[in-house]
């Protein structure tokens, strides 16, 4: 008798095996979210207000992002919380936040518009068509985007053309689940013109067609759902962006890069938050015809602790590998030092650590001290 390996689906295999055990367990856990987009104007306001409010975590552990949309309404919603919106801008900018995450601001009654459309749509300001019933939320919503611009010593118009919708909700308090479609057209800078020709990507998306005179053309698909182990773990699942540290960009992960595949482990208690990511990766080039390209991994976890009210201290470890034919699932082992597990296997694999900061008072500093070591990854898989 023979018995033939099969690796090509090892790491799917092992997602939804943590998926369905994840599931059975969340029979009792609390209710389910989903998270602010990458770029939404609200991440300005909670920095600002968290910034007023003296301390580091007022809304969030602030260097894991996106934020969950549970977390900030709920933090918002606390008492005293006029004192973060003492202008009539950051009014403004707080009472647009409780109606664009409408599902847990509580009283729905006092958002209702004053002219809305028939008796579906426009019930709220900030939703097209919703549903808010015991066991099901829905908010669905278009997205609509027209912008364009000129370049010195550039003759064509800089343009972005972006039209689709974004879907969210939760089912029984138990399931978060969010999508975001778009078909888009632009046409960007020179520099990232040349950025892209490079690379064969778009900037933050990846794969893409020839549009009109030097413009791209490509369709952009998000989407994850989100549950609870127990009280203190969640998971999300899914095809989006994450990023981990401070600032615009981070040296440590930052969603400039495309869409990706991710299983994600978020434990929050005390004054600690602890994340896991396990990510799927693949290359951009070389295109061609279709066939599928070759993938790489990424693991990281990254701890959060609040020192003092004011101060936040964190430490990110990282490995980045590609195996022809399997997952490194020692990689897995969410509370060991990935180093550790690399020497033991003798590999080539990219690793990175490093220390991060912050500190809030009068204003925020921040501070990220990373140390990576690249590996002999073959350049189609680095």
């Amino acid at each position: 008798m023979q018995f033939k390996k099969n690796h090509s689906q090892p790491l799917k295999g092992h997602y939804l095996s943590i998926i369905l055990i994840a599931l059975v367990i969340s029979g009792t856990t609390e209710a389910q979210t989903t998270f602010l987009n990458p770029g939404d104007k609200a991440y300005t306001l909670l920095e600002r207000m968290e910034i007023k409010a003296g301390k580091d975590s007022a809304f969030n552990f602030s260097k894991t992002k996106p934020y969950s949309r549970r977390s900030i309404i709920a933090a918002v919603n606390m008492p005293g919380r006029a004192a973060y919106a003492s202008s009539k801008v950051d009014a403004y900018n707080l009472n647009s936040l409780l109606l664009n995450n409408i599902e847990w601001a509580g009283d729905q009654q006092g958002f209702k518009s004053k002219k809305p459309i028939g008796k579906s749509f426009y019930q709220t300001p900030a939703n097209l068509y919703e549903v808010h019933t015991k066991d099901f939320d829905l908010a669905l919503n278009p997205v609509i985007q027209f912008t364009v611009g000129k370049e010195n010593n550039y003759g064509q118009t800089l343009f972005l053309n972006t039209r689709g919708l974004t879907l969210r909700g939760k089912i029984a308090n138990k399931i978060g689940y969010y999508t975001y479609l778009t078909d888009n057209q632009e046409r960007v800078p020179l520099y990232a013109q040349q950025w892209a020709n490079e690379r064969k990507a778009v900037p933050g998306n990846g794969f893409y067609k020839p549009f009109k005179t030097d413009g791209f053309d490509y369709f952009e698909a998000r989407g994850y759902i989100t549950f609870g182990v127990t009280k203190y773990i969640d998971i999300a699942f899914g095809y989006d962006k994450n990023f981990i540290g401070n600032g615009y960009r981070s040296l440590m992960l930052s969603d400039f890069s495309s869409n990706m595949l991710f299983l994600k482990l978020n434990t929050r208690i005390w004054k600690i938050n602890y994340q896991n990511l396990f990510m799927e990766l693949h290359q951009t080039e070389p295109r061609g015809p279709d066939r599928l390209l070759r993938k790489k991994y990424a693991v990281f976890h990254h701890l959060d602790v609040n020192v003092t009210k004011k101060l936040n201290v964190g430490l990110f470890e990282g490995v980045m590998f590609g195996r022809s034919n399997r997952f490194e699932f020692g990689y897995m082992n969410p509370v060991i030092f990935y180093r550790s597990i690399e020497q033991q296997n003798g590999s080539f694999d990219n690793a990175v650590i490093g220390l991060d900061a912050k500190a809030n008072g009068r204003t925020s500093v921040a501070s990220q001290l990373p140390r990576g070591r690249a590996g002999n990854l073959p350049a189609a898989t680095r």
